[in-house]
């Protein structure tokens, strides 16, 4: 049953002899008479007949024509007598290899396994293409899911509202979002233009929320609600865009945030990010403590510390890891009356901007507020609006700008992407993902590096382990 019969050849068909004369001209070309220009050139048997160096060099050329004819019939008949090529032998499956390594292979396509690449490294190049890692250190594996953890994209969260005519509260505006989106079609496009509708059980990249991002359920048992059932608040589904270097989501909250002050991992942190959220710690315990009448420190004083260490790498970790967010919270408005945006009740609505970074949302003060307002035209206007009364920097919008629908969407989510990359460059301690990565990469090297000559090299990549 594992042999597959091969097929037999069709025998050979000895082809007749063609009497037909191939003619490169129509025969009435034969019928027309030479003049004197055509004859200027002479045949080929005309020079050979009158030249006796052209009649040397054609039979040489003869003879070398035979002998190729000679030398292919030799090479027919001895392809045809040899036994491997026993057309009666049926193919078989080959053995499954199983001394072949991965890791070998890889670094063969990509040029890394070369002698070249054990030498010296070039001028400019700390350590060569090629090294050895020790492996069998104890925090090894917690260093490389580290590394895996470092997202090669930033992240940020966009959060969609709507606004009826003379709502002031902000549960009213979280209960609109739902109803609006299945009812207003207008808002609706302006939303599904945002960006693609995500499963946040099953995407794998970021969703709006720590808790939820990065994590696949492979149970999605659950039957596929209509469009108009969708609530992208987050918990489970989500509107996302991303290109190579940025991921945006978008969100309609539909509830106020609960924030989880639970302590995470400390391992996962890097050295300076330790030391710079131990210190800050320890600066705001002094800054906050006060003593009791014995001279102890209060419990109170200790919980307050706790909290504040466990906010503190909470917020290292994910700005390390994932890059997640910048210190402006972007808020989109459908407003249905412009004169009702100087009555908005920013301070309620930044309760429902978590992502699980934040250490507390009641002390966010730096957002940037983008209100559309639909003319009886068909046109949108376009407001900006920022923290502290002044007007950002919003490109490719411009407060008091009218776009049409068409552009509405695109304009408004590169007028967030805009925004989130231009605080993050203002930023003097940000790094770009791929630099976080790079140099998480040198620190395992300077770490697990093995200074191996280049025989023994080559043997711990070839020998199985």
């Amino acid at each position: 049953s594992d042999q597959v019969s091969r097929p037999l050849p069709k025998p050979d068909i000895t082809s007749t002899t063609n009497t037909h004369q191939i003619r490169h001209f129509p025969e009435s070309m034969d019928k027309i008479k030479l003049t004197k220009f055509d004859c200027i050139v002479p045949n080929l048997s005309k020079m050979v007949a009158e030249s006796p160096e052209f009649r040397s060099d054609q039979e040489i050329m003869l003879s070398l024509m035979e002998r190729v004819e000679n030398h292919m019939k030799y090479e027919k008949q001895r392809l045809y007598k040899t036994p491997s090529l026993n057309r009666s032998t049926d193919c078989k499956e080959p053995m499954v290899s199983t001394e072949l390594e991965a890791a070998r292979l890889v670094l063969s396509h990509f040029s890394f396994l070369t002698f070249e690449t054990l030498q010296d490294a070039p001028m400019g190049q700390m350590i060569p293409s090629l090294i050895a890692l020790n492996s069998k250190s104890a925090d090894f594996v917690s260093n490389l899911k580290t590394l895996d953890s470092i997202s090669n994209r930033t992240s940020d969260s966009v959060f969609v509202y709507y606004v009826r005519q003379g709502v002031k509260s902000a549960d009213e505006i979280l209960a609109d979002n739902k109803q609006q989106f299945a009812s207003n079609a207008h808002f609706r496009e302006f939303v599904l233009s945002l960006g693609s509708i995500i499963d946040v059980r099953t995407h794998s990249g970021w969703t709006g929320h720590v808790s939820t991002a990065w994590k696949t359920v492979t149970d999605t048992t659950g039957a596929k609600e209509h469009d108009k059932n969708y609530v992208f608040d987050g918990k489970k589904h989500a509107l996302y865009w991303a290109d190579v270097s940025h991921e945006l989501v978008f969100l309609l909250p539909s509830g106020f945030t609960a924030l989880n002050d639970e302590p995470l991992d400390n391992t996962s942190l890097d050295g300076d990010y330790k030391q710079r959220a131990v210190s800050d710690a320890h600066s705001d315990a002094r800054s906050v403590s006060s003593l009791s009448d014995d001279g102890t420190i209060s419990s109170k004083t200790l919980v307050e510390n706790e909290s504040t260490r466990s906010s503190l790498r909470r917020k290292f970790r994910n700005h390390l890891l994932h890059n997640i967010g910048c210190d402006v919270k972007v808020l989109i408005f459908w407003m249905e009356s412009t004169d009702d945006h100087y009555e908005l009740p920013i301070n309620n609505l930044l309760l429902t901007t978590g992502t699980g970074v934040e250490a507390n949302l009641s002390l966010w003060k730096d957002f940037v507020l983008i209100l559309i307002h639909q003319l009886k035209n068909g046109l949108f206007r376009i407001i900006i609006q920022g923290s502290g009364g002044r007007t950002p920097i919003t490109l490719p919008l411009i407060d008091g700008m009218v776009v049409s629908k068409h552009i509405l969407g695109t304009f408004v989510r590169l007028a967030a992407l805009n925004i989130c990359r231009r605080r993050r460059l203002d930023t003097e301690s940000f790094q770009p993902p791929h630099v976080k990565r790079r140099l998480k990469i040198q620190d395992i090297v300077n770490r697990y590096r093995l200074m191996l000559p280049e025989s023994e090299l080559y043997n711990s990549l070839f020998t199985s382990k």
